[in-house]
């Protein structure tokens, strides 16, 4: 395993990830600021989902076919420059146009990223996969905290400092893979190359998991800060360190379920999280109380987060010959295709409240579940 390039990797997945969480954390600030609806909320992470995950697979691939390293740097740039704009941006149209870019960046960055981490991995790609993600799930512990601290300091313009962060990050990954030895280079292109046999219908249900899954992880990282707000009557930054809590429990969800997955086997953990997921978020729905709430969103992490690594390393089983576009799907799908739901959710929230919102997401976790019992077993990668 190439561990400099995987952490690499993983510095630059956190990277592009700390844009896609600052946007719903900044949701309320900008509810506040411009009187925006639960619906015109969900409209934007609505608008962000569509081209971060409907794209992605396509994205996958080209990158099977390309095999461009520099997708990385590009889609690091337009991710910071475009939630940098967010902040300056007045007028609800506007923001649709940065979150259409921040999402088309995400779309780009994912599959690439992905594919190199399984060809560099080498026998190791259990761990290189869970490095990788870990530093996703990094990203959006300090988006959240980031826009907690700065947009409260220094207003909505202070979202131009992720800008700067990605013209940083994309010229470290740029100059790291543009020196690499022309031997290596033909190495990474000569493991990228088709092998095995892409299991379609296995793939099917797994994605059903995820679309699932991505439902009910974007109702919480969408709403949960609000939630807090209306419900509770707590302000925008309590409510945005809420969902900062919600993330670092997510973060060591994502490692005790990539343990738990080594020994247990992936179809195991995604079965299990599904389950405990459903029980778990209807008691959420129905607490009363605000630190009770707080204690529940902790299963309700593990229940999203531990299944992550398991789900990208069964795509990248299912489909072996197609390392880029599994990684489309399982990558892009996992975060973000849920927004696509979030103006029904935010419909519902509108019409009776935020805690019928939740309690609605009772069924995606009894879909998912349902998915989840259909996947054949896979315990390696092939």
């Amino acid at each position: 395993m190439d561990k400099g390039k995987i952490l690499l990797l993983s510095a630059a997945h956190m990277s592009a990830d700390i844009n896609a969480a600052a946007l719903p954390a900044a949701l309320p600030f900008l509810a506040v600021a411009f009187g925006y609806s639960y619906t015109e909320v969900a409209g934007i992470m609505f608008c962000y989902s569509i081209f971060a995950s409907l794209v992605q697979p396509l994205f996958g691939w080209l990158a099977d076919r390309l095999h461009c390293f520099l997708l990385l740097p590009v889609s690091i740039l337009l991710m910071g420059f475009s939630m940098g704009a967010e902040g300056w941006v007045p007028w609800y149209w506007g923001l649709w146009v940065c979150t259409a870019l921040l999402g088309f960046g995400s779309a780009l960055f994912h599959p690439e990223a992905a594919t190199l981490v399984n060809v560099l991995a080498g026998r190791e790609k259990g761990t290189a996969m869970s490095i990788f993600s870990v530093g996703g799930n990094m990203g959006f512990v300090l988006g959240p905290v980031v826009i907690a601290l700065i947009v409260p300091a220094w207003g909505l313009k202070s979202t131009a400092l992720f800008a700067a962060a990605g013209v940083a990050t994309a010229l470290a990954v740029w100059i790291s893979f543009a020196r690499m030895p022309a031997p290596q280079k033909r190495l990474i292109d000569e493991k990228r190359r088709p092998a095995g046999v892409n299991n379609w219908k296995a793939f099917a249900w797994l994605s059903g998991v995820l679309v699932n899954r991505s439902v009910f992880l974007q109702g919480f990282l969408s709403f949960t800060a609000l939630y807090w707000m209306r419900v509770f009557g707590w302000t925008p930054s309590q409510g945005s360190f809420v969902l900062t809590f919600f993330s670092v429990a997510g973060v060591l969800s994502n490692l005790a379920g990539g343990t738990l997955s080594d020994r247990k086997g992936y179809v195991f953990v995604l079965r299990a999280t599904q389950l405990l997921s459903l029980p778990a978020v209807l008691c959420f729905a129905w607490s009363p109380s605000p630190w009770l709430s707080i204690l529940l969103l902790a299963p309700i992490a593990f229940c999203v987060y531990a299944s992550y690594s398991p789900m990208i390393i069964l795509g990248q089983i299912y489909l072996s010959r197609n390392l880029g576009f599994a990684a489309g799907v399982t990558l892009g799908v996992a975060r973000s295709a849920g927004g696509i739901a979030m103006p029904l959710m935010g419909l519902v929230a509108d019409a009776w409240g935020l805690q019928t919102a939740f309690m609605c997401l009772g069924v995606p976790a009894a879909l998912g579940l349902v998915c989840a019992f259909r996947l054949p077993k896979a315990t390696s990668l092939g």
